[in-house]
């Protein structure tokens, strides 16, 4: 295997002296003691792709840098789960026949001394492959993280809502029907105070009244979708969590 040092001194594009492997079957997974089968690591970041092999290890984060990759023929790709920028390619590799999996580096990367490199890290992802899990799409993550993320924001717009009644009245409830009337205009039944700033803020509440209806009628819809691909008998499991 190329030391690290030597690694690091490679070139921007990536390229590397030839070198060879001393790693011995008995220690390592069988995937790569079967010479018919390409396993590569790869090295992720926003910006770019580094390999474990080839003449030039360094490619872009997106499809023509997965494109070229893929001009290597590997049936196993092995990466380091890192949020969305490893989650695109990681799908794209999949669903065009590759076998990906993905396995951490933290506990590694802990006793190594020296400065991180990417070459490093990708040539020991590839002799992590025994200790790596199948990359498999989950269609509920992203719709989880939305339907939290837009609870979140739910909650900005309830309490934004809240200050901007208390600045002009004694009521902060927020009923769907005071909403709905707030939404249009509509403050007949709310004592306001006649402030030098009052008509400014009942503009924000009519704004954000309208807002916050728009948000809860989506995650509605939202909760439909996750609801909508939860196993019949996971479904109370799902309710719980996203309440």
């Amino acid at each position: 295997m190329v030391e690290w040092e030597i690694e690091a001194k490679s070139s921007g594009e990536g390229v590397t002296s030839p070198y060879s492997r001393t790693e011995h079957c008995e220690n390592i997974h069988e995937y790569r003691c079967d010479t018919s089968v390409g396993v590569i690591g790869i090295d992720v970041s926003k910006e770019h792709l580094v390999t474990s092999k080839g003449r030039v290890r360094k490619f872009t984060n997106n499809e023509k840098g997965y494109e070229e990759i893929l001009t290597m023929k590997p049936n196993i790709i092995v990466i380091e789960p890192t949020g969305v920028y490893s989650t695109r390619p990681c799908q794209y590799f999949k669903e065009r026949g590759v076998k990906v999996l993905l396995v951490s580096l933290a506990m590694e990367r802990k006793g190594r001394k020296g400065k991180k490199t990417d070459f490093y890290d990708a040539e020991k992802l590839e002799n992590m492959v025994n200790k790596s899990r199948e990359y498999v799409n989950n269609p509920l993550k992203e719709l989880v993280s939305l339907y939290l993320f837009m609870k979140d924001v739910q909650t900005k717009q309830e309490n934004r809502l809240r200050r901007a009644l208390f600045l002009v009245s004694d009521e902060e409830k927020l009923s769907e029907e005071r909403l709905e009337k707030f939404s249009k205009g509509d403050f007949s039944d709310v004592k306001l105070y006649q402030l030098e700033y009052t008509g400014t803020v009942l503009r924000e509440i009519q704004v954000l009244a309208r807002t916050l209806i728009q948000t809860r009628e989506e995650l509605k819809e939202v909760r439909k979708m996750i609801e909508g691909n939860v196993p019949q008998d996971h479904v109370s499991v799902s309710e719980k969590f996203i309440d």
